[in-house]
């Protein structure tokens, strides 16, 4: 994914004070990796677990934990979407607005 070059936000130090279980910071790390342009991934938990060297359980846990914490959600079986703060884009363009203040 070398192509993607722009985030909308470095919401890593946000991320990082999040108490998250230590399995939900590796698999999202590697949800990132993996994801297209605006966040979207396309990964079975299967192939997450095999990939981490972790149990499903523990990803499924994993995911649980991103999403309550809204760093990500699941859109159907084996596709996530990432929090558009954590997604990369090809260019600033591509990202999403913030809206203006009042």
């Amino acid at each position: 994914m070398s192509g993607l070059h722009f985030a909308a936000v470095n919401a890593e130090g946000v991320v990082a004070d999040l108490d998250l279980l230590p399995a939900a910071y590796r698999v999202l790390l590697k949800l990132r990796a993996h994801s297209e342009p605006g966040g979207r991934i396309e990964i079975d938990q299967i192939t997450l677990a095999q990939m981490l060297g972790l149990s499903r359980a523990a990803v499924n846990a994993a995911l649980r934990d991103l999403d309550l914490a809204q760093l990500e959600r699941k859109k159907r079986p084996g596709v996530y979407q990432l929090n558009a703060m954590l997604a990369a884009y090809l260019s600033p363009e591509d990202a999403p607005s913030w809206p203006s203040r009042p």
